[in-house]
């Protein structure tokens, strides 16, 4: 008998069970995925890292930000000894967290097989694989949103679940929505000001719209002091004149990958379905599909990797909310329709899409190939270059994205900027590590500088020089070339107003 009951209750557990199955395989592999290279991962890989090994050395972070993933991944380095391996487990935890939330919320409108099959895709996304790799901080602002989304959605939908403990968390899982990234501190906002519209056109109890006003009141303050940071510098050319889709960027295709752009035109298309649909099947419309348009605004630029690719990305796990509801109302498998008529719909049908789940768990795995440590900057050579560095403790170098990272991690946090710098310095400690000319031209030009150690030969293309030489070297130039000399590689603008000011 006790063999008997011990099958039923695995039988009966067995969406957890495979919950549980699906956390694990996702933080296995994004871990296996991200140790291909004993370096950082992503373009500002190094900056994590750099930040998690301050905060170990120096109880602090190098750049002041209020970003959590920041200081987890300093105490974690605290804990293992090494900066650059812990920001790769925050990476494959937050991974991990992703599929957990995106179950929760979705347990709280469909049942357990479709809950189970949205978790699923975003296990197997090659966009959240894309996230986890560069973007720790706005993974962490999406778990904590959708966090978010699910407590508020099952404290207001039961007023009886009005408790301080779940008014606490919900507290909390917004403000790491804000300080976490400006991109859910929008989403965030948004859903204040539609729960906000529902609740009065509703004429919910008193009780509720109080308690809602307060708590959503302190969350929209906030939210107003972390967005305050930003500037509107940051969507000039972000627009175009009309509707675009990642699978038509050729730009997208080459830059991320078809199986990205696949992906969130795949998911974009089938929120603004669901939007159709809804409204046919109920014969009304809520405020909170207004949503849609703004994780998938369609007049985005996607010939560069800006403001809609970055928001794009985001949207992703919102994509799959979005088509799993879909799916579940077109099947009738919604929650919703379980409780009108007083059944559960978990024979046959969820029995088939627990099957269907099963089947996708091999994608796992696979879904991690959409990322190649190959294609991350080189920073074993960016490595070498930097170790043959020795400038003044009070030196300011100017060096591209990647690099400038990699000499602070290496040369004991001595500052780097990958932009002109827009203060005052003396002109004796600014230098610069220019790329794409021969050493050789510059040295030539400037023999007794050379000499003098103030041009200096590291490497290829690559040169050490004294900011005012180089700026003499530009000024000496043919316009043609001075123009081709300034570019990424070569930073030769001022930081915009929106991105905070890195330590000076």
């Amino acid at each position: 008998m006790s063999i008997l009951y011990f099958k039923g209750l695995i039988k009966k557990q067995e969406q957890h069970i495979l919950l549980i199955m699906v956390m694990a395989a996702v933080f296995v592999t994004r871990l296996l995925m991200l140790f291909q290279t004993s370096y950082p991962n992503g373009l500002d890989g190094f900056f994590y890292a750099l930040e998690a090994r301050s905060f170990m050395e120096r109880c602090h972070l190098e750049n002041p930000n209020a970003g959590p993933v920041y200081y987890l991944a300093g105490l974690l380095a605290i804990l293992i000894g090494d900066p650059i391996a812990s920001v790769k487990i925050m990476s494959a935890a937050l991974s991990s967290l992703y599929v957990s939330v995106i179950f929760l919320f979705l347990r709280k409108w469909v049942d357990k097989a479709f809950a189970l099959t949205g978790a699923l895709f975003a296990a197997i996304s090659p966009s959240l694989v894309l996230m986890s790799v560069n973007y720790l901080n706005n993974m962490l602002g999406v778990v904590s949103f959708i966090a978010f989304c699910a407590i508020g959605t099952q404290m207001f939908r039961h007023v009886q679940k009005l408790r301080p403990g779940n008014l606490f968390l919900l507290m909390v899982t917004a403000l790491l929505s804000i300080i976490s990234h400006p991109t859910t501190a929008v989403f965030l906002c948004a859903v204040v000001f539609l729960f906000l519209f529902q609740i009065i056109i509703r004429r919910k109890s008193g009780k509720v719209i109080v308690i809602s006003l307060a708590f959503m009141m302190v969350i929209l303050f906030f939210a107003s002091l972390f967005l305050g940071i930003a500037d509107l510098e940051r969507f000039k050319g972000v627009f175009s004149l009309k509707p675009a889709l990642a699978l038509l960027s050729g730009f997208f295709i080459d830059k991320l990958s078809l199986a990205v752009a696949l992906e969130m035109t795949i998911y974009m298309l089938s929120a603004y379905v669901f939007v159709f649909y809804y409204c046919r099947a109920n014969r009304g419309f809520t405020v909170y599909l207004l949503m849609i348009p703004l994780f998938y605004f369609p007049f985005w630029n996607l010939d560069q990797l800006d403001m809609g690719y970055r928001l794009l990305l985001a949207a992703t796990p919102f994509g799959i909310i979005f088509l799993i509801l879909f799916l579940s109302m077109i099947s009738g498998n919604t929650m919703a329709s379980e409780k009108k008529d007083g059944t559960r719909r978990n024979s046959s049908a969820l029995n088939k899409n627990l099957r269907f789940a099963y089947l996708l768990l091999p994608f796992i795995w696979v879904s991690t190939f959409s990322y190649n440590s190959d294609r991350d900057p080189p920073y074993a050579y960016y490595r070498v270059l930097v170790e043959k560095i020795d400038l003044p403790e009070d030196s300011l170098l100017i060096a591209h994205q990647g690099l400038n990272h990699v000499y602070t991690y290496y040369n004991h946090f001595k500052d780097s900027l990958n932009y002109v710098p827009d203060f005052e310095i003396p002109v004796e400690k600014l230098w610069r590590i220019c790329y794409g000319l021969s050493p050789r031209l510059i040295i030539t030009q400037f023999p007794e500088a050379a000499e003098k150690g103030l041009v200096w030969e590291l490497g290829d293309e690559y040169t050490l020089i004294r900011e005012d030489y180089w700026q003499q070297f530009l000024d000496f130039s043919e316009p043609e070339l001075r123009e081709s000399y300034n570019n990424w590689y070569n930073p030769f603008t001022a930081r915009p107003k929106f991105i905070r000011a890195e330590k000076k």
